[in-house]
């Protein structure tokens, strides 16, 4: 079978003949593929079940004003994620939820 797939070079790169280095996407690399996305307001810690069989790739972001959105303090394991409460009422969430390729 052939070399076949979808890519992506830097500029100034020849996509048929560059390294993968100068490659900003290749199918061939592993890709994150999302699986839910979601928004909480939470007024206590709060765990929000995402329904894989293993644990999933998850990133978090909060706010105090739901404007200003930054990294969180959340977790995960094998049923859950974990949205932590940051001391203010309530406390705003944004999450993303990524499964695993081959998974």
């Amino acid at each position: 079978m052939g070399n076949y797939g979808f890519k992506v070079s830097k500029d100034g790169e020849d996509v048929k003949t560059c390294g993968d280095e100068d490659l900003v996407f290749s199918s061939a690399f592993d890709n994150l593929i999302r699986k839910t996305t979601g928004t909480a307001s939470i007024a206590a810690n709060t765990t929000v079940a995402h329904g894989l069989a293993y644990t999933p790739i998850f990133f978090g972001l909060f706010s105090r004003d739901n404007a200003r959105f930054k990294m969180g303090y959340g977790g995960v394991d094998s049923s859950n994620i974990l949205l932590d409460y940051m001391g203010t009422n309530p406390t705003y969430w944004r999450y993303y939820i990524f499964y695993h390729t081959g998974a």
